[in-house]
């Protein structure tokens, strides 16, 4: 997570990371790029007084769906999913599923069949 949040923020000004959430007691309270990682116990609550179009999830994948549906109660419009687990989401809300495993077997078989 700490590295999406900090290429997001230093190399796209398309895209604004606003908040950030982890279960984790040694990283909530950190603050990454000026931002202060919050309790996951408060995310229902930001998404209702903040307006957010698109949800990260960085996380393990036993807690993937968990999050997703509170992302989507939450009005989130998009998923930018970094887990190995398929999301069941609503139609219209947009998934983008980004499997870093699946870059690294192409580079792997790209320097393979030099």
């Amino acid at each position: 997570g700490h590295a999406i949040a900090n290429y997001t923020n230093y190399y796209s000004s398309e895209f604004e990371v606003k908040a950030m959430f982890d279960i984790n007691p040694q990283i909530i309270g950190t603050v990454i790029n000026g931002i202060e990682v919050r309790n996951v116990t408060k995310l229902e609550e930001y998404l209702s007084q903040n307006g957010t179009d698109i949800g990260i999830i960085a996380t393990s994948s036993q807690s993937a769906q968990g999050i997703a549906d509170v992302l989507v109660e939450g009005g989130i419009r998009g998923i930018w999913n970094f887990t190995i687990t398929d999301l069941d989401l609503p139609e219209e809300v947009a998934l983008q599923d980004m499997r870093i495993s699946d870059s690294l077997h192409a580079l792997a078989y790209y320097i393979s069949s030099r």
